[in-house]
């Protein structure tokens, strides 16, 4: 963390501190820009239908349809420039590793993982053993977005963590 003295306390959803490797780092460049040239020639809604198809997002088949439609509007509602500007600058492959880093982290940090999001959570004890004063709980019957999956529950672990 660039700015310690800012944070008092971090949590982090189905986060990761970046891609370890070079060649990896590389190998997500290209898929990130295969997604720029996606979104460039067919469109935000061709690239919304896809973006919610994918396996990360497997998980969100459960929710009542009101969610799901709510979730792809605003996914359509995305400006398409803008998605190509963040990919570009801020994508997966450009953005560094922080996996050396995260010793030095001294804040109470709470990690947040769901239990169907094998990837992630895999990444984030990884990212506990590495971070001194962690906590790390992995939501029953939920994936990649804990908060939209398991709603109460995300607020009541983030309510404990902010005030204890």
């Amino acid at each position: 963390m660039l700015y310690p003295q800012y944070v008092s306390k971090l949590i982090l959803e189905s986060a990761s501190p970046g891609i370890a490797h070079s060649d990896e780092q590389m190998a997500r460049r290209v898929k990130d820009q295969g997604l720029i040239d996606r979104i460039a020639s067919q469109g935000i809604e061709e690239f919304a239908n896809y973006w919610r198809d994918i396996p990360l997002f497997k998980s969100q088949e459960q929710l009542p349809i009101e969610v799901r439609v709510r979730v792809q509007e605003e996914r359509l509602g995305h400006d398409p420039q803008g998605l190509i500007q963040s990919l570009k600058g801020m994508g997966t492959g450009r953005q560094p590793s922080w996996w050396d880093r995260l010793s030095h982290l001294s804040i109470d940090t709470l990690l947040i993982v769901g239990e169907w999001d094998e990837k992630f959570v895999t990444i984030n004890k990884k990212m506990k053993d590495r971070l001194p004063c962690s906590t790390l709980v992995a939501a029953e019957k939920a994936g990649h977005t804990v908060h939209l999956e398991r709603p109460k529950f995300f607020a009541k672990i983030v309510e404990d963590f902010v005030i204890q």
